[in-house]
């Protein structure tokens, strides 16, 4: 019923989307031979609104320079602003100084598109406000929309591909690829959509499993990657790094009523593989919409010489709805809603033991996943002449994997010794709320601060199903039971408070950012009657060098740690032993220090890095006995 529906709705969207865009093909080659441009000039009058928008005396100085200039063209009217007020203030400013801005309409002829090089992209990750790579004291990787697209990205594997410092495990399945950050995945790599926190704490040291795969690549705008611990901003689980996926947002026109749909589709011959998109967008200069759904399908893999059996993707339905309402020019809410529903997840995976009785254990596994996100932003900029801008996010993410895993171990004859079906119903449900307000303080030093609080509540149930067989293969014995083990009912707890100064020195040459972040947090489980707190401290202290305007000298020290989560409670069997639980683990903590030189010469930029990072406490399965 589901399909049906579904091809009725791209069926239907096809030939809206034809209908539109023959519409907007026809006035685009009207307009092609000459478009409206604006012309920018900075008045008195100008300046004295944007001293009523408690825009800095500093700003309004530099914008004095450019007083009664006039410069056609918005993108090279903040081209200018950029070089008179700095990129930071203009990222800061821009829309204020828009709209005070007396305008004159001029007709002229499009100008090239200007490419834009990665040093000039704006982090929001690395700092939690706008920043330029090449102002960003961390590491920073940016992929935008045009690279997923380049990529034929259809999930974080193939989107992170070939980014520096970032290598990819893959484990069959075209279903996800995990990440590896400076030598470190799964739940010692912090992973965000749109800066909420997905679950961590289902999470282990080894590779992310499918929780990634549930982000659908046709809804983001661009992947941000911290390179190096983010605990000091972001708390637990920041060990390597931090990823943020950031969907895409709502533009408003400045009149009237404008609306586009898209449909994209995609095809791999590696797979057999088929993606469609469509997307409905729509808006006024107050409210906005962005509807999106996902379509899709794969085949085993075929390579050369084989074919990869259990690595389809039998199928995958993703669906977006965001709602945005401009309060004012400065405050804006946002409501997004995702979800995600995958069924029939195949994977294979066979273990070898030269040493063992048995020579060998293969898995199918073939989960169902779902998620279920939403979330509500409130966004004001310069609120008061203290508070510069203030962010407050709250969020509900659910996710769930039902897994039926068929497992066979077999004799060193080849024989069948035993087969074993699984079923595990994991579910995670994160419940968050964060406000974080940026101040400037004095022209050389701004402060950005905030507080954090969250919920972790997991469960897992286990069904087990066994057969023994003798070595001829006939059934010896078979039972049946329920599994509940130390996974039910936990519920991890966290608030936060954190605070880092950005500080500008010898007139702008040195940047010092400190940061510190206090984190509480509880642990319960009632399985194991365990209820158990804890609070700590991270901090950290980066520095920007500026040697020339195109050459910086960049270096920091940053804390990280993981909090112990479910591995405070894990049981179960594994090959050949049993998990036992153990309430006195320890977080991991990290020292990572690192020095490196970037360079921006326009079209050739880089950087170069070392770092040293020391983990304690790195938790790992021992034997008992």
């Amino acid at each position: 019923m589901i399909r049906k529906m579904f091809s009725t709705v791209m069926g239907f969207a096809f030939v809206l989307t034809a209908i539109v865009g023959l519409s907007v093909g026809m006035v685009m080659a009207q307009e092609e031979k000459g478009q409206e441009t604006a012309s920018f000039k900075i008045t008195e009058q100008s300046l004295e609104n944007l001293k009523s928008e408690s825009v800095p005396d500093d700003v309004l100085k530099k914008l004095q320079s450019l007083k009664n200039q006039e410069v056609i063209g918005e993108e090279k009217f903040l081209g200018i602003l950029k070089e008179t007020i700095g990129g930071e203030q203009t990222v800061r400013f821009k829309s204020l100084i828009l709209k005070h801005a007396q305008k004159v309409q001029e007709t002229a002829q499009p100008e090239p598109e200007k490419e834009k090089f990665l040093m000039e992209e704006i982090s929001v990750t690395a700092t939690r406000v706008e920043k330029s790579v090449f102002e960003t004291p961390q590491a920073v990787n940016i992929v935008r929309r045009e690279d997923l697209l380049m990529k034929n990205a259809a999930n974080v594997g193939d989107a992170l591909r070939e980014e520096v410092g970032i290598s990819l495990e893959r484990q069959g399945s075209t279903y996800t690829g995990h990440p590896v950050i400076r030598g470190q995945s799964g739940n010692r790599t912090l992973a965000l959509v749109d800066g909420n926190r997905f679950d961590n704490i289902t999470t282990y040291g080894g590779p992310n499993h499918h929780r990634l795969g549930m982000v659908d690549m046709s809804q983001v705008e661009r992947i941000e990657v911290i390179r190096g611990p983010g605990s000091t901003l972001y708390g637990s689980n920041a060990i390597g790094g931090v990823i943020n996926f950031i969907t895409r947002g709502i533009d408003f026109p400045e009149a009237g009523f404008s609306y586009h749909a898209k449909l994209l589709s995609q095809y791999s011959t590696v797979d057999n593989g088929f993606k469609e998109r469509l997307q409905l967008h729509g808006a006024t200069p107050k409210f906005g919409m962005l509807f999106g759904a996902t379509w899709r399908k794969t085949d085993d893999i075929k390579t050369a010489t084989q074919t990869l059996d259990f690595t389809a993707l039998d199928r995958i339905l993703d669906f977006d709805v965001k709602a945005a309402y401009r309060i004012s020019a400065s405050q804006k809410l946002e409501l997004n809603y995702q979800k995600h529903d995958g069924d029939n997840i195949e994977r294979k995976q066979t273990k070898k033991y030269k040493k063992r009785a048995l020579s060998s254990i293969t898995d199918y596994l073939a989960p169902e996943l779902n998620r279920d996100y939403i979330s509500l932003k409130y966004e004001a900029q310069n609120v008061t002449g203290f508070l510069d801008e203030i962010r407050a996010k709250a969020y509900y993410h659910d996710s769930r994997v039902d897994r039926w895993q068929n497992r066979f171990y077999y004799r060193a004859d080849a024989s069948t010794e035993r087969e074993v079906d699984d079923r595990s119903l994991y579910e995670n449900i994160t419940t968050g709320l964060s406000i974080q307000s940026t101040s400037l303080i004095k022209d050389w030093q701004r402060l950005t601060y905030g507080f954090e609080f969250y919920v972790d509540d997991a469960a897992r149930d286990n069904e087990n199903y066994e057969r023994l067989y003798d070595e001829k293969g006939t059934t010896i014995t078979k039972k049946s039971q329920d599994l509940r083990t130390g996974f039910m009912d936990s519920t991890f707890l966290t608030a936060s408070l954190f605070i880092q100064s950005e500080i500008d020195i010898l007139d702008g040459l040195l940047t010092i950012t400190p940061g510190v972040r206090f984190d509480r947090f509880t642990f319960e489980n009632s399985h194991f009657d365990i209820d158990k707190s804890d609070q700590r401290f991270n901090g950290g202290v980066s520095v920007i060098y500026r040697m020339t305007d195109k050459l910086y000298w960049v270096g920091g020290i940053q804390q990280g740690y993981v909090h112990p989560g479910l591995n405070l409670v894990k049981e179960g069997p594994r090959t050949g032993a049993y998990v036992l639980p153990n309430p006195d683990l320890k977080p991991e903590d990290a020292l990572q220090y690192e020095v490196g030189f970037r360079a921006n010469y326009g079209k050739v930029s880089g950087f170069v890095t070392y770092y040293n990072n020391a983990i304690k406490n790195e938790r790992s399965l021992k034997r008992t006995g």
